[in-house]
């Protein structure tokens, strides 16, 4: 019996390219801001007595350093630079007039990267002039999902500050279906306009509800676990010349924004935002980009949402605005 010819399948994968309309401004936003490399996933393998060993394992290279940034599992989707910045200039041209690509950048060799788009215009709080930004996020080590967010600067104090609202479709997963769920980033841009709108509404309602001082102590201690007044004796006795020191430099940033913008709680907020923009340090902080990555995704984040959270319960917002 003749022997029958084996038939190697042949494994086809498509690959997305860029749309070569777009092309042109895509690589000139990633090469500006230093995001000019791809993901590449290859699969891990070891060895074992001296023979090639198999592994479920897949690590995800920069193109550009060669470095690996992290180690997966075959389910994993890779998302490209390109595609979210093609994405968002498709999106951008609804609003033509009232969106432009502000900066950009990667953290830890790629391991996650960032977009702003600045909102044309003003947002005002008071006499506080605001630029108003929707930011994108996106992580190559499991930190963060895909996400589409927003952001604001006060020109009168230069404080910052991002939020990532906790809406589904806001969020990504790196699932093998990233490709087509990046797609829909041009249709979130709405959303996060009006989500935009919403936030300047929210901090015309901080500056309408004044308070006592003594709440300064109350988000203190919700931002550090600790503060000068509700604190314990025995605890605050235990404290170190660091902690200390943080706490310090949150009370007198707080002393600076509500002597400028009044005890209320816009101003209180914005004591928060002040240390965070401007003096909160950690190890991070060491790098060029340190201050972005806190602000987006570390410590800062964390301390400026504890504090607009604060701020939205006392001001007891429902509805559009909570």
């Amino acid at each position: 019996m003749p022997r029958r010819k084996k038939i190697k399948e042949k494994v086809v994968q498509i690959v997305a390219t860029p749309d070569p309309i777009y092309k042109p401004r895509v690589d000139a936003i990633l090469k500006e801001h230093k995001l000019d490399f791809t993901v590449v996933k290859s699969a891990l393998t070891g060895t074992l007595d001296g023979e090639p060993a198999i592994t479920p394992y897949f690590g995800l290279f920069n193109s550009k350093s060669r470095e690996c940034i992290n180690t997966v599992k075959s389910g994993y989707g890779v998302s490209q630079n390109w595609m979210l910045v093609e994405m968002v200039l498709k999106g951008a041209e609804k609003f033509t007039s009232d969106l432009e690509v502000a900066k950009a950048g990667a953290l830890h060799g790629g391991r996650q990267v960032y977009l702003h788009l600045r909102v044309k215009g003003w947002g005002h709080v008071g006499k506080s002039q605001m630029v108003q930004y929707i930011t994108f996020i996106d992580s190559n080590d499991g930190s963060t999902s895909l996400s589409v967010g927003i952001g604001d600067l006060d020109m009168s104090c230069e404080n910052q500050f991002y939020y990532f609202y906790k809406r589904g479709q806001a969020k990504f997963r790196h699932t093998l279906s990233i490709e087509d769920k990046i797609k829909r980033i041009p249709d979130l841009l709405e959303v996060a306009l009006g989500e935009n709108m919403r936030q300047i509404k929210r901090y015309n309602s901080f500056l309408e509800h004044e308070i006592k001082p003594d709440l300064q102590h109350n988000l203190v201690h919700t931002i550090l676990g600790y503060d000068k007044v509700l604190t314990p004796k025995e605890k605050y006795s235990t404290l170190s010349t660091k902690s200390i020191n943080r706490m310090e430099g949150l009370y007198k940033h707080i002393k600076e924004e509500t002597d400028s913008k009044g005890w209320n709680l816009w101003g209180l907020h914005s004591g928060v935002t002040s240390w965070t923009t401007h003096e909160l340090k950690g190890p991070k902080r060491k790098e060029a980009n340190g201050r972005d990555e806190s602000l987006l995704i570390g410590t800062s984040y964390k301390s400026n949402l504890l504090s607009f959270n604060f701020m939205k319960d006392k001001a007891k917002l429902v509805g559009e605005l909570a």
